[in-house]
């Protein structure tokens, strides 16, 4: 018997070995077969999408090039993808159009496109993507083999400015890059999907372009900085468009139109030929440019605004915090390694200690209110929040200096920033379960914030209008991070006078309420990474009904909730709205708080609830709680109230719908 198993054995093995050789080739075609597949497309679901086809959609101009007159789009201009992309070589590959005059005024210029680097990369080869001689130019810095920067150059009075995004840009991968420049207020930006990651108002406002084109180059720059990649759907502009319109412009895709037709100059979308099809007839000449039908491997179709700011990483906020405050000027173009060094160096020192803003701010628990204030303007006090109100309050680290009166405090990434009060002074200081640490001294604000002034934290900036003196309107904005406050950068004017105004920040955009006694103005305006965009009077439904500065307000994602109390501080009454990117209002009178709420008192909106603390001199020390909905305010019900007063201070819930109030009035 044994004798019968052990010759049966190399017999079963045999057959064993050679089913697993027939079979396993036959596993390994498969395999082949669906590798050769997934390189030809057929596992990407833009194989099968609708693609537009070359001069799908065009600007027409019935009257001509260059004149705005009843310009529109024609065709199919719905935003599909492209049918075909240039291909660049690296080589020898570029496009040119050499007008005699291109029309860019000297006061502004915008230039966006879509791009695709193919790696490896060489430091030290940068690669030009395009440039007006002698306005502007976009150039590819690598700062490694994987990864570069965008470096954006305009010519001036007649040198170069450069700026440089974070060198974070990775190799086979797509893009949207821009430049803007604005002379009436000497700003310079380069954006990448829609944020501006690098901001400069180095220039002074006035300061026109250089004028006299001789040509527009994609590609190289006189025979060298080759680029190696893909380019698609490049729009340059005679204006210098908001930051509200890049990030419509990023989220149209790869296949959008021009966003401003009446200041399109040249519309190259690269489907196919390097036409113009702006309606200003700049056709272009090319040499050795392909184009690829099977570009979209990588590409994903931008979905949702809402969520462009929220992709700014701590590194970007730490570069813009040093190319704010400088920008380089060059004498030729060939120094943009040194710019793309420098700069790399400047950021680092600041990148390292800031994390990534956005994935903490949404995950610090928010289960503590922190309030600023008091009797004698130094007391800091904090407690626990929950559906059931304001638990046991607690004393922590005091506000050093001469102390905390009206001025504007935000909570950011375990992080309180507060300024301005009875000086200029600025602290911060990391926020815990166990309330708040060591208070550390930073960047003053320009003026004095009191009473007349505010700020609110949002991805990874402080954002603030308004002071105390000189400048009511002026409105200015900083990174912050784990290392404090960094540059402040004035941005402009609010329309009308602001003083004790309520203001809220939510999904990318401020809204204020109210500008001082008899200004009842209401405006919005978009935020991001690079500042405050262009003010929006929201018409008369979302005009404030309430013709008096104490107010203040909170804010869920979509709806805006203020308190306050009429004129002369006789009658308690609150209102609330609906908000979003197109503006505010309605305005419906919601249940009034139980105190008057005037400078002694501050609120914060958290999770379905509203939390005030403080009131009118006569009762310091209460408290208040009620749900919020879409309907407006519901039941107010007391709570526990801050040990010995409230006063002329601020509080703030980490994660809480961001508002801010000017003058320590509810926030």
């Amino acid at each position: 018997m044994a004798d019968r198993v052990r010759r049966g054995s190399p017999a079963k093995g045999q057959s064993a070995l050679e089913y697993l050789t027939t079979y396993g080739w036959a596993i390994l075609v498969i395999v082949i077969v669906l590798i050769a597949l997934y390189f030809l497309g057929l596992f990407n679901p833009l194989t099968f999408e609708s693609k537009a086809q070359p001069g799908a959609c065009t600007v027409y101009r019935p009257y001509g090039p260059f004149n705005p007159d009843f310009v529109e789009l024609q065709g199919v201009c719905t935003g599909q993808i492209p049918k075909f992309v240039a291909l660049f070589n690296g080589q020898s590959s570029y496009f040119t159009y050499a007008p005699s005059q291109i029309p860019l005024t000297p006061n502004s210029v915008t230039a966006s496109g879509w791009i695709y680097v193919t790696g490896p990369l060489t430091p030290g080869n940068d690669e030009l993507i395009a440039s007006i001689t002698p306005s502007w130019a976009l150039t590819v810095v690598p700062s490694s083999t994987t990864q570069y920067a965008i470096q954006g150059s305009i010519e001036a009075d007649p040198t170069i400015y450069s700026i440089t995004t974070p060198s974070n840009l990775q190799a086979n991968t797509w893009y949207f890059v821009a430049e803007t420049y604005n002379a009436s207020s000497g700003r310079q930006s380069v954006y990448v999907d829609g944020v501006g990651e690098a901001v400069s108002n180095t220039l002074s406002p006035g300061t026109p372009l250089d004028s006299g084109t001789t040509g527009v180059t994609f590609g190289n720059s006189a025979g060298s900085e080759w680029f190696n990649g893909y380019m698609a759907d490049f729009q340059v502009y005679n204006t210098s468009i908001s930051p509200n319109d890049m990030a419509s412009l990023y989220i149209s895709g790869i296949g959008g139109a021009p966003i401003d037709l009446t200041n399109i100059i040249a519309w190259w979308p690269l489907n196919g030929d390097c036409n113009d099809y702006s309606g200003n007839d700049q056709n272009c000449t090319s040499s050795s440019l392909s184009y690829s039908g099977t570009w979209y491997s990588n590409y994903q179709q931008p979905t949702v605004l809402a969520s462009l700011v929220q992709q700014t990483t701590a590194a970007v906020s730490s570069s813009i915090s040093s190319t704010s405050s400088t920008s380089t000027p060059t004498t030729s173009s060939t120094t943009s390694s040194t710019t793309s060094s420098t700069t790399s160096s400047t950021t680092s020192s600041t990148t390292s200690s800031t994390s990534s803003t956005t994935s903490s701010t949404t995950t610090i628990p928010a289960a503590d209110i922190y309030c600023i204030g008091g009797p004698t303007a130094t007391e800091v006090n904090y407690a626990s929040i929950s559906s059931s109100g304001i638990g046991t309050w607690t004393a922590t680290t005091p506000y050093p200096g001469s102390g905390f009166t009206a001025g504007s405090c935000s909570i950011y990434n375990n992080y309180i920033y507060c300024l301005g009060g009875s000086t200029t002074a600025s602290y911060y200081a990391p926020i815990s379960s166990t309330g708040i640490g060591i208070w550390t001294s930073t960047t003053p604000y320009p003026y004095l914030i009191q009473y007349q002034g505010g700020c609110s934290a949002y991805n990874g900036y402080l954002f603030c209008i308004g002071t105390h003196s000189p400048s009511a309107n002026d409105y200015y904005y900083a990174p912050i991070s784990s290392t404090g406050i960094g540059t402040w950068t004035g941005y402009g004017t609010y329309p009308s006078s602001f003083e004790q105004s309520g203001c809220v920040v939510s999904n990318g955009y401020i809204f204020c309420n109210g500008a001082g006694t008899s200004y009842p103005w209401s405006y919005y305006a978009p935020i991001s990474t690079a500042g405050f965009g262009s003010w929006i009077y929201p018409g008369s439904t979302g005009q404030y009904p309430l013709d008096d500065p104490n107010i203040g307000c909170s804010a869920t994602t979509t709806d805006m909730y203020c308190v306050g109390y009429s004129p002369g501080g006789t009658t308690r009454i609150s209102y609330y709205a609906p908000i979003s990117s197109t503006g505010m209002g309605p305005w419906q009178v919601t249940t009034p708080y139980p105190d008057v709420l005037e400078q002694t008192g501050a609120c914060a909106v958290y999770n379905g609830n509203i939390y005030c603390v403080g009131a009118y001199p006569s009762s310091l020390a209460v408290a208040y709680y009620a749900p919020v909905s879409s309907t407006g305010i519901g039941t107010w019900d007391s709570t526990n109230g801050i040990p010995g007063g409230f006063y002329n201070g601020e509080c703030e819930i980490p994660g809480s719908g961001g508002g801010f109030l000017g003058g320590g009035g509810p926030n």
